[in-house]
């Protein structure tokens, strides 16, 4: 089968096309300019959030910018040692830049991702008494008649180390903050098919809305029910808690406006960190729950935790 016509061979459009390039490549203008347009095109497209765009235009402008080493002439120098040593170093440098760009890149693709796929925990409208006590009637599991004999206890036990920290210096509006927890076995024994789950919540405290401590803790039971049903209908086994294992995550808050950040320092806004743990043999899942007091400056230092009063 001729898959194009006797004058235009594949070869022939081939070699062409190699041609053009090497063209390009011995273009003072292409040499420089393609990388750089290739470079802006990709900050442009991670500012419009194209990371997967961006992480193309960044790798286009690394090749042909190695590939201009190689074919530049570098008539500046005598020996074709100080020519291959310098198209070496050169090809390093464009690798390493490059790399690290990419990987920032995908650390801003990584951070879209988990935004657009976590549950909403800032709370756009304060649910109300009624509300708040059917959600504990919808999370909360009905208690089933049990003895003691039946009841297996572990010695092994999920407790929380120490208080969450900041990723960040200080409070800055429109910029991810990330937390960083911290929760291990505290027990003798190992601990088995272990879940955990980690959220923060920013809340508005309402005269009318009650304790905003059982408000934040409500809208926790309810990403734990989620999060539960999820786990069983991907039969997820957990993982395996030795005495004294330790686990660290790290959740993002959304970009934060600079009304919600004041909020938080004059303290009409609270922030919630909340910890959730599920493994066998123990009947009462873990819950913990912190929240932050109003910070006295925009810098995150000696900061106070308190532990919600549900």
């Amino acid at each position: 089968m001729r898959l194009l016509s006797a004058d235009i061979k594949p070869m022939r459009v081939f070699r062409g096309t190699l041609q053009f390039v090497d063209g390009l490549l011995h273009w003072n203008f292409a040499q420089i300019g393609i990388p750089i347009i290739s470079g802006v095109i990709g900050a442009l497209m991670i500012a419009l959030e194209h990371y997967t765009a961006a992480e193309l235009c960044f790798f286009i402008s690394g090749i042909w910018g190695i590939l201009s080493l190689w074919r530049t002439e570098l008539n500046n120098f005598v020996t074709s040692f100080d020519k291959t040593v310098t198209r070496i170093l050169g090809t390093v440098v464009v690798v390493l830049v490059v790399g690290w760009i990419i990987a920032v890149t995908d650390s801003k693709k990584q951070e879209a991702m988990e935004a657009k796929n976590r549950p909403e925990t800032v709370l756009s409208r304060v649910p109300t008494a009624d509300e708040i006590a059917k959600e504990y009637a919808k999370v909360l599991p009905k208690p089933e008649p049990t003895t003691t004999a039946n009841v297996v206890h572990s010695r092994g036990f999920v407790q929380s180390v120490g208080n969450p920290v900041f990723g960040v210096d200080e409070l800055v509006p429109e910029t991810p903050i990330r937390v960083n927890i911290s929760v291990m076995n505290g027990g003798s024994d190992p601990i088995y098919n272990v879940h955990t789950l980690f959220r923060e919540i920013v809340a508005p405290l309402k005269d009318d809305q009650g304790d905003p401590d059982k408000v934040a803790y409500s809208w926790f039971l309810k990403d734990t029910k989620k999060y539960t049903q999820w786990l069983a209908k991907n039969h997820s086994s957990g993982d395996t808690f030795t005495p004294g294992y330790k686990i660290f995550a790290t959740i993002t808050i959304p970009r934060l406006t600079k009304e919600q950040i004041t909020g938080i320092m004059s303290g009409e806004i609270r922030l919630y960190v909340l910890s959730w743990a599920r493994w066998k043999d123990e009947p009462q899942d873990y819950v913990n729950c912190v929240w932050l007091q109003h910070p006295s400056a925009a810098q995150l230092s000696d900061l106070v935790w308190h532990l919600c009063s549900h």
